[in-house]
């Protein structure tokens, strides 16, 4: 881990799931990281729309995360999408056509550090977009585009 990436980035960290963010906080202990947290949509509102972040990671909630996804994609600040083990190929796609710039499983926690420097490393959009469509076609040839189980997270 390239510990200059991640130390003093502000993150913003969304789950519903309270022991998804404890497990997100365990991941980056030792990165320099300055985690904030928020466990409600509403609280993500305002904390989305009160502070500059220089990433967030949020789980799709069973689709208001779009809602996040899209309010932090107008502040400029790069999402990760967060999702439990299976995931709607749709929704999925949908949230890399809204702007996000990478996919994590929950099952997949302890990869969080390496994803979020692939991010913060990042200065050419489009080669993240790209890297995240192959991913999400994947997922759906593999697993159809009802569901996908697969516990392989995107890479950049």
């Amino acid at each position: 881990m390239n510990k200059k990436l991640l130390k003093g980035a502000q993150i913003l960290a969304v789950d519903d799931e309270v022991d998804v963010l404890k497990r997100l906080e365990e991941a980056l202990t030792g990165s320099g990281a300055i985690l904030d947290a928020a466990a409600s949509y509403e609280e993500a509102v305002q904390k989305i729309s009160s502070y500059t972040y220089g990433l967030v990671v949020l789980d799709l909630m069973g689709g208001r995360g779009l809602d996040l996804l899209q309010l932090a994609v107008v502040k400029n600040v790069p999402v990760v999408v967060l999702t439990a083990h299976e995931a709607n190929a749709e929704v999925v796609n949908k949230s890399v056509v809204l702007g996000a710039r990478g996919y994590l499983i929950t099952d997949e926690l302890n990869n969080v550090p390496s994803l979020l420097e692939g991010v913060l490393r990042s200065t050419n959009g489009a080669s993240w977009k790209r890297g995240l469509e192959r991913a999400v076609r994947y997922l759906a040839e593999r697993f159809g585009q009802e569901k996908t189980s697969a516990a392989v997270p995107y890479r950049i």
